[in-house]
């Protein structure tokens, strides 16, 4: 049986050059997602305000556990919120009042519970991904760290 002939396009996906754009691509969004998960978890840090919400819907889910809220912000507006920074024991039932922390700039989508307080666990976890993915884009690119072998 005749040898297969080499997968230019294999090649060129697992290329130094290419991987290495990979790894920073990785690490550009990590340091995206960084900024944004530290300014959400100060945001709450130094300017959360607390009410007392309803729980409306509980979704256990293998990885996306989450609850979604209602409660009357500081103006009195009812806002309705998905909150997966919610703390899971006992676990939550529909109709369960619980007090919350919120920011008043973005009272639907910033939304802890107090009991968990801001999320600078993801902060951290996106932090590491930059120094790690970032770490790698040089030995990468010089092919002194070859990810063909790993396979």
């Amino acid at each position: 049986m005749p040898p297969k002939p080499p997968n230019k396009f294999a090649a060129f996906a697992n290329s130094p050059k290419v991987s290495a754009g990979f790894l920073t691509a990785v690490a550009l969004a990590c340091t995206i997602g960084t900024v944004i998960a530290y300014q959400s978890a100060v945001a709450l840090r130094d300017h959360g305000q607390r009410a007392i919400g309803s729980v409306l819907e509980v979704h256990e889910e293998r990885r996306d556990d989450y609850v979604v809220l209602r409660f009357q912000d500081r103006t009195g507006r009812e806002v309705t919120a998905e909150v997966g920074n919610y703390f899971w024991d006992p676990q939550p039932q529909v109709g369960d009042r619980t007090e919350l922390v919120y920011d008043p700039e973005d009272p639907s989508g910033n939304v802890a519970d107090v009991r968990t307080g801001p999320d600078f666990f993801s902060v951290w976890a996106l932090a590491l991904g930059v120094v790690l993915a970032g770490a790698l884009v040089w030995p990468t690119w010089t092919g002194r760290l070859d990810w063909n072998k790993f396979r």
